[in-house]
């Protein structure tokens, strides 16, 4: 007979025919026994996996009732009273003794061979117990799973290893969008597109799981995944060690003393469910009492247990007068158990008299083994011994629960896995341990040690997602039931909040020279770099200012804060990027976003510093100008280092170190040439030397000339010289004041020439492009050609050395070669209008499903682009491409909003459309109102009400007063905002515009509370809601339930007010609104407050303000501070209140909220 439990629940009998198993209780407990492997379940844990904390009455009759059925299913020729030997009574539980598909992928999984594991991993027909949704999340259930994702992960690694990539994909990824934040499996997954020469889509792989690390985590790729990008990047093979299996197949280490192997065939368990084999069969115990003298005598196997310490683990306090009588009689049942063919008065040689006791004196006991092996010494014993464990000392005999041997024994257990988690972590296999980890965490959810080390573990495996989970859940476990704060190792082990930027680019292969430059660079960082220290990087155009810059930076060791880069485009064709825009993005690369982003250049310059002040961070600013791009940022940080690439010597910038490059040397030229060229260039050593000068020993001239001649390998070398010599072939594309520069020209022009027509044209359009780079779609339309073609129409200029890539699917140009593109002359206007058309469109595309994982992916990557595109497009575009972006912009980026917004108010009058100006104003007013600054914000909107009313728009004038009450409302003049609420209701109506009447219903509902008129208000979101359901306007909906949950409050109707809360938490999170969840945890916390449970409070504050935080939202900082205030000053914690409310005054005062200001003040006063 056989089971399945990976899938639906099935059995079949030994002829192969399936058996009905009955109702889906029936099924669940056959299921649940089968996953336990033969080890049983004792009648709680049944109950408790079946029915959960609230088991009905007869819930022990209903088992038996469902265990009794499926007895005669499984067996349907046992006598009525006959024992079970299928599904027989062990304890006051059950076992199932059936082979199962979870038992053969156990023997199968471990295995070195791929075709074994393949053949386990054929047994899984869906998740385990797939058929029964009522124990989905049920913890065995998940741990089976995971077995399943461990194997997965070591399969696909040895499928790779033998060249079998392709045959594992599909199962990568399956199991990639099954987990996806799980780093262990997307590194995988990006091996195997390499191994199959699917680079692309391994590069998309890595940037779409770093994006959604930094987005839901705030954390960045850990080592598996890093080195996976880098291995692509450098173009290494996949190759990597396979993953060991799991512990509970790793060999004993040959001395170890051996269990389950005695020459009388006896073999006790007692760590785990008591059991007793012999000749490997089962042996039925009997009555609870005989299972108890065993569990005793197997604690102390080897040793005598007298009689009084059994009678104290039989009876506890109060044993019977008989009890001597009764040991003797259940002496004698285990004696026949073990020693059936022994005389009935014979000396019993596995159970002897031992003074006033007995001892066990069976060999095959798990217990001594376990001591012998912790006694040894060293990891594999350690590991071998913690893996004879099945589940906590005699877990079904109740008798023994709480004895002083099993609380003993489960002591050093739990130091034994606290030792082996710690070096296995250290040892880089932390993986392996986590499940032991898991279990020991989950049976002491208030240990912290055990706490930090499951995270330091989740951490070391990549997975990042487990590590942030544990640590909230312990966090809240630790104040809603201790009422305290995380302790010191909780908190160190505490995944990061936010990232290590690692911006600096990959280095360039083949880098040469430089030598004496590098070590004077590293001198002046050595020197200064307790106190911060600037470097300038001067040179001519094609020098390798950047490679130097970024060869130094991969050097350095001493920057443990992260490398950030930015390009300053000083010397590009087009706009430079100005400092104010540089440090917006260096600022996002920290993770400061939204509000936190000052509106000022010398704001955001103090903010930088202020982050990275004495955390060891090297900042390169590339290709700057002039000193006024790079001045905001200084001055240097300590302990940090700025270096800083310009052709000009930059004489107003104040510099510990300037570092002149020139050219190369002829050796150092001359070595260049040939690690590209090879053969060719030591066959020909005058044509080399002649090409080295022709390039005037520049890096990038003699690259791009390399590359061309490794491409025309039929012609000498000679010829190829003498070719560029010809004065008459040579394009001058630059001015004559400098010999580089012409000899970086006639190279450029040397291999334009040699391109096919088509990636000549290419190039020409390239340079077109105003953006910072490329992907291949926006490529594809600016060529008017097909994805495919586009790419190998760059990937032909990139093997030129034309393009370079710069990420994923991502291409760019350097500003010498752009300003050579745009000097060929090509003005392309319809180009340009397919390149703009393209992210117009795909932007409004993408904008409106912000849902979707791929939109926010593509918008994040491409905000730069649009943001400088804006400038370029035509007035109607610009005004379409801002609209259309307004929701996305409104989530934080307001920087790039106020950008774009900006453009299209001048593109709106150019077009003399004045609703569509009203439109921008509007949406400019929102920027400064989001950014706290609301006296700006009511300028706009006044602006805008009067161009609306000007162009007879009633739906605009409505959204114009509707923001111009809201901000009325946040300032507490509540008069003012009840009028234009009500006339922003009037012209909404008169519009038919529904969606604005019901938000205009909230605000004047928002308003009469602030008036205590808490019935008009009630009645005002009752209509509100109404409407937004009919729309199913999921945001409107929840604004409308958080309102009435705060009216049944302020009434007193506490658990009404919860399940509205509850419920707009719920809305918020299904659909990723992170503020609206920041506002609902707010009000959940305020409710626990009111109801004194102040533990709950604070943890709902302190979620709260950490979302704030995160999406830069300071109204919300400001009400979670004050909320944090009040419940640590109603536990009588003080100088932790006052902390609270002196933050959020200071955060009300900048943003001008009268409300929070109050209570902050009011909670100071106390």
């Amino acid at each position: 007979m056989r089971v399945q439990v990976l899938g639906p629940v099935r059995a079949w009998c030994s002829e192969g025919e399936r058996i009905d198993l009955g109702s889906t209780g029936q099924r669940a407990v056959l299921g649940l026994l089968a996953l336990h492997g033969g080890q049983g379940m004792s009648r709680a844990e049944l109950i408790d996996a079946l029915w959960g904390r609230r088991p009905p009455a007869t819930a022990v009759n209903i088992l038996q009732t469902r265990v009794k059925h499926l007895r005669r299913q499984l067996e349907p020729g046992r006598a009525p009273r006959a024992a079970s030997g299928v599904l027989p009574r062990t304890g006051d539980g059950y076992t199932l003794l059936m082979d199962s598909d979870l038992t053969r992928f156990r023997e199968l999984a471990p295995s070195s061979d791929a075709l074994s594991v393949r053949r386990a991993l054929q047994l899984w027909h869906g998740a385990p117990l797939s058929d029964i949704p009522a124990l989905a999340g049920h913890p065995t259930i998940r741990a089976v799973a995971r077995e399943r994702h461990a194997v997965v992960i070591r399969y696909g690694e040895m499928m790779i290893a033998r060249g079998a990539a392709a045959d594992v994909l599909p199962m990568l990824a399956e199991a990639a969008a099954d987990q996806p934040l799980d780093e262990a499996v997307h590194a995988r997954l990006i091996r195997a597109y390499q191994a199959t020469g699917r680079r692309a889509e391994a590069f998309a792989v890595f940037h779409a799981i770093r994006k959604r690390l930094a987005h839901e985590l705030g954390s960045t790729p850990g080592r598996d995944l890093t080195a996976a990008n880098e291995d692509i990047l450098r173009g290494c093979p996949p190759g990597f060690p396979v993953t060991a299996a799991s512990p509970a197949s790793r060999p004993v280490p040959a001395d170890a003393p051996e269990f389950g192997r005695s020459a009388d065939g006896i073999r006790i368990q007692a760590l785990g469910p008591l059991r007793l084999w012999r000749h490997g069969r089962v042996l039925d115990l009997g009555s609870g009492g005989v299972r108890a003298l065993l569990g005793i005598l197997a604690l102390d196997c080897g040793q005598p247990t007298s009689r009084a310490d059994i009678a104290e683990a039989l009876w506890h306090e109060e044993p019977p007068p008989s009890a001597t009588n009764v040991i003797q009689a259940y002496v004698r049942k285990l004696r026949r158990l073990l020693e059936p063919d022994r005389h009935a008065h014979g000396h019993s040689s596995l159970v002897p008299r031992s003074g006033d006791g007995y001892t066990l004196l069976v060999s095959d006991v798990d217990v001594p083994h376990f001591r012998m092996l912790l006694e040894g010494g060293g990891t594999e014993r350690l590991g071998a011994a913690l893996r004879l464990w099945q589940g906590p000392p005699v877990a079904d005999v109740p008798a023994l629960a709480g004895h002083k041997k099993v609380l003993a024994l489960t002591e050093q257990r739990r130091a034994a896995v606290a030792r082996y988690g710690e070096v296995m972590i250290r040892s880089g296999s932390s993986a392996e341990v986590i499940g032991m980890l898991e279990d020991e965490a989950s049976g002491r959810p208030l240990d912290e040690a055990a706490l930090a080390r499951l995270i330091r573990a989740y951490r070391a495996a990549g997975r990042s997602a487990q590590a942030f989970d544990a640590y909230r859940t312990a966090r809240q476990r630790l104040a809603d039931e201790l009422g305290v704060d995380p302790g010191p190792e909780l908190i160190a082990a505490r995944p990061s909040e936010r990232a290590v930027p690692a911006q600096l680019p990959a280095g360039v292969r083949g880098f040469v020279g430089r030598g004496a430059e590098l070590s004077e660079l590293d001198n002046v960082l050595a020197l200064h770099g307790a106190d911060g220290v600037v470097c300038l990087v001067s040179g001519s155009a094609g020098v390798g200012k950047t490679a130097f810059a970024v060869r130094a930076g991969h050097r350095r060791q001493r920057f443990p804060g992260g490398q950030l880069y930015i390009d300053m485009r000083g010397f590009d064709s087009r706009k430079p990027l100005a400092a104010g825009d540089a440090l917006v993005r260096l600022l996002g690369a920290l993770g400061v976003t939204g509000r936190d982003v000052p509106a000022d250049t010398a704001g955001r310059g103090r903010w930088l510093r202020q982050e990275i002040t004495g955390k060891g961070v090297l900042l390169v600013v590339d290709n700057v100008s002039a000193a006024g791009q790079v001045l905001p940022l200084l001055p240097c940080p300590r302990s940090c280092a700025i270096v800083v690439t310009s052709r000009d010597t930059l004489p107003e910038l104040t510099t510990h170190c300037h570092v002149e490059l020139g050219p190369l040397s002829r050796a150092e030229a001359l070595t260049l040439l040939t690690n590209v060229v090879g053969e060719r260039a030591r066959a020909e050593p005058e044509a080399a030397a002649a090409l080295v000068e022709q390039c005037a020993r520049l890096p990038l001239a003699l690259r791009v000339a390399a590359e061309l001649v490794v491409s025309r390998t039929v012609v000498p070398l000679s010829g190829l010289v003498k070719e560029l010599a010809d004065r008459d072939r040579r394009l001058e594309l630059f001015d004559d004041s400098g010999d580089h520069r012409t000899a970086v020209g006639e190279v450029f022009s040397w291999s334009y020439r040699h391109l096919s027509d088509a990636a000549a044209r290419a190039f020409r359009l390239l340079a077109l492009h105003p953006g910072l780079d490329t992907d291949t779609s926006a490529a594809a339309a600016l060529f008017g050609t097909g994805t495919s073609e586009a790419r190998r129409l760059l990937e032909t200029l990139a093997r030129a050395h034309l393009v370079h890539a710069t990420g994923a699917d991502r291409w760019g140009m350097h500003d010498l070669l752009r300003a050579f593109g745009s000097a060929l002359g090509n003005d392309d206007q319809e180009a340009l209008g397919r390149l703009f058309d393209h992210y117009v469109e795909t932007a409004a595309g993408m904008a409106v499903d912000l849902e979707s994982t791929a939109s926010r992916t593509w918008l994040d990557a491409e905000l730069p682009n649009l943001t400088t595109i804006c400038v370029y497009t035509p007035p109607r575009q610009t005004v379409r491409l801002a609209t259309a972006l307004y929701r996305y912009l409104d989530g934080g980026r307001y920087a790039e909003a106020q950008t774009i917004h900006a453009q299209a108010v001048q593109a709106a009058l150019r077009l003399n459309d004045l609703s569509a100006q009203a439109h921008a104003v509007t949406n400019l007013g929102s920027v400064h109102w989001h950014s706290g600054r609301y006296g700006e914000a009511a300028q706009h909107y006044r602006r805008a009400l009067r161009m609306y009313l000007a162009a007879s728009n009633r739906a605009g004038a409505a959204r114009a007063l509707t923001r111009l009450g809201n901000v009325e409302e946040q300032t507490g003049q509540y008069q003012h905002a009840a009028t234009h609420h009500a006339q922003a209701l009037a012209h909404a109506r008169a519009a038919k515009h529904v969606s604005a009447e019901a938000r205009a219903l909230t605000n004047l509902g928002i308003v009469s509370e602030r008036l205590d008129e808490l019935d008009t208000a009630a009645d005002l979101h009752e209509q509100a809601l109404d409407v937004f359901v009919s729309l199913g306007d999921w945001v409107g909906e929840a604004v409308a339930r958080t309102r009435l949950g705060m009216i049944a409050m302020r009434t007193g109707a506490y658990e009404r007010a919860m399940r509205q809360h509850e419920r707009a938490l719920a809305i918020a999170r299904d659909s990723g609104h992170l503020r609206g969840e920041a506002h609902s945890l707010i009000n959940i916390g305020d409710v626990h407050l009111a109801r004194n449970f102040y533990a709950r409070a604070a943890t709902h504050y302190s979620d709260a303000l950490a979302l704030c935080e995160l999406t830069g939202h300071e109204y919300g900082r400001a009400t979670a501070l004050n909320g944090l205030g009040d419940a640590f000053d109603r536990t009588g914690r003080r100088t932790e209140a006052r902390r609270n409310y002196t933050a959020a005054l200071a955060v009300a005062v900048k943003i001008g909220d009268v409300d929070e200001q109050g209570r902050a003040h009011a909670g100071l006063a106390r």
